[in-house]
């Protein structure tokens, strides 16, 4: 049974977890906090309690990576909490863990918000632009992980949903928002799953993915439609913005040959 390894296990990384066990692989995976060590181990996960820091890698992380025959990277940079900490510091200090593990084939899930706002169409071609420092850290990051492992497949990810994650929450009520005819990029939990899931299955190692709903309303058409679904006041556009925003889509024909997305945003 093909071991798996998965560095973060939060909102994406444990339902991915969840998944590949039922598609037969054997999954070790990791959490910061060791009160969310129960929850692995009731999941039929090796449990790992791993903490990254500037400094040094933190825990068992050699039990994590051991016999592994691929690395999920599913830990995102962090900034907002902590903006002087630096997950490009953090993962070049998971590097020589990598390396002595012997594992050749990485998966790292990545964000759109690579490509910056470059308007109009965004695709695996597009160069990256990032203006935010964590999209800043993340492109340097997805460059230090390619030029050590080449198998090393990206996954940028659009903003992502779920049962429980819809972001029309946090902007209901708000008013004057920019960007009313910007297109959303989207991409559902179970989707995002789906996508890392099938990169193993096909063998997809040293490319780039964007992972993100073909559908594309405007910001303005899609959180209202949400807010009257979840019956909360909508937010509301400032009408006098016309920019224009990123339509990011998934143009990789190594991937659209086999996968389609099935979870509606």
């Amino acid at each position: 049974m093909q071991k798996i390894a998965i560095l973060g296990c939060g909102w994406l990384g444990l339902p991915l977890a969840k998944t590949l066990i039922e598609n037969k692989f054997s999954v070790a995976g990791s959490v910061s906090r060791a009160s969310r060590l129960p929850l692995l181990s009731e999941a039929g996960i090796l449990p790992y309690q791993v903490m990254l820091a500037p400094d040094g890698v933190h825990g068992n992380i050699s039990g994590l990576l051991e016999k592994a025959a691929v690395l999920i990277i599913a830990v995102p940079p962090g900034l907002r909490k902590n903006p002087a900490g630096s997950f490009l510091q953090k993962m070049e200090k998971l590097l020589p863990h990598i390396k002595s593990a012997g594992i050749k084939n990485l998966l790292f899930v990545s964000s759109t918000s690579v490509y910056g706002d470059i308007p109009g169409l965004v695709t695996e071609a597009t160069p990256t632009q990032p203006i935010r420092s964590s999209a800043q850290e993340l492109r340097k990051v997805e460059q230090l992980l390619c030029a050590h492992f080449p198998n090393t497949t990206l996954v940028r990810m659009g903003g992502l949903i779920g049962p429980d994650r819809q972001p029309v929450r946090m902007l209901s009520g708000k008013t004057e928002l920019k960007g009313r005819l910007w297109p959303v990029n989207l991409i559902h939990q179970a989707d995002a799953v789906d996508l890392l899931l099938h990169s193993i299955e096909h063998q997809l190692w040293g490319r780039l993915f964007n992972g993100v709903y073909p559908a594309h309303p405007t910001k303005e058409t899609y959180y209202q439609q949400q807010a009257e679904r979840l019956q909360i006041p909508p937010p509301l556009f400032d009408l006098q913005d016309s920019s224009q925003g990123k339509q990011v889509d998934t143009a990789e024909v190594g991937l659209l040959e086999h996968f389609s997305f099935q979870h509606p945003i």
